[in-house]
């Protein structure tokens, strides 16, 4: 069985490499933008950025379809590299204030990453604290040691970094000061109970209030309704996201010269 498992993962990973190479030839990888609102009046234009593949049809495929076959065929460095500079292009465009980002594990990983990025900031005239980056707490906690030398050369070079799906248990406050993150993504699982469950609101009051002393920022993620901000306004939070606010937004300007300077940048290293 383990080997029949093997085959059809290697048969489908084989379609996906070829799909994803296309698509990066063809200029076929989009970004697509979540907004992040202020619930304390907050005019930052800030957003979420994601990424979709459109397909010969003019499908937009998902992350969630084709990035673990980008994972387990190194081909994430790449992707990683365009979303980077595309999001220069956005934040330039659309005069954003600031974009959210994540990097896979071989990127957070690339000791080379981060001079390339603030190369690619300067060639754009474009202060780097325009880009955070975030990695999920589980991942975080799991590579403690890794992550924080990435954070520390990511705020030394100018930029930010979010922890993001942050849960509200107890000892998670200690990750806080270990990796002192400009912002904090509270997790989008509580927002399913967190109208009725008072619990789930004390801690959510808790942890707002322990970040605020912390100068850190936090953001809800997928908030579907008004009641939902209403109760994180009372609870302390900085910002939502998610449907209610908006619906995450593909950008289908062509970016012609971003594939070929990424494959550039990566092949020379």
């Amino acid at each position: 069985e383990s080997t029949d498992v093997d085959t059809r993962l290697r048969k489908f990973d084989e379609i996906w490499v070829e799909l994803i190479q296309a698509a990066l030839a063809e200029n076929r990888f989009r970004l697509a933008q979540m907004p992040i609102a202020g619930l304390r009046n907050d005019t930052n234009k800030m957003y979420d950025m994601l990424v979709r593949i459109i397909d010969e049809q003019g499908n937009a495929i998902l992350p969630s379809e084709f990035l673990p076959a980008a994972e387990r065929n190194n081909l994430m460095k790449t992707i990683d590299r365009w979303i980077v500079t595309s999001s220069i292009e956005f934040c330039k465009e659309q005069s954003a204030d600031k974009v959210f980002i994540r990097l896979s594990r071989q990127s957070i990983q690339d000791g080379s990453l981060v001079e390339w990025m603030k190369s690619e900031f300067a060639k754009y005239d474009l202060d780097p604290a325009y880009l955070c980056v975030q990695v999920p707490e589980k991942d975080a906690a799991m590579y403690i040691k890794e992550t924080k030398k990435k954070a520390d050369e990511l705020r030394n070079a100018g930029f930010e970094f979010a922890l993001e799906h942050y849960g509200v248990g107890k000892n998670r406050l200690q990750i806080l000061d270990i990796l002192k993150p400009n912002y904090i993504k509270i997790d989008g699982e509580l927002m399913h109970t967190l109208m009725t469950d008072t619990a789930i609101q004390e801690s959510v009051r808790s942890l707002a209030s322990a970040a605020s002393q912390r100068n850190v920022q936090t953001i809800a993620e997928r908030v579907e309704n008004a009641n939902a901000m209403a109760v994180l306004f009372q609870l302390g939070v900085h910002y939502m996201q998610g449907h209610y606010v908006h619906e995450p937004e593909v950008v289908l300007q062509e970016r012609g010269n971003v594939v070929q300077t990424t494959l550039e940048a990566i092949g020379s290293k």
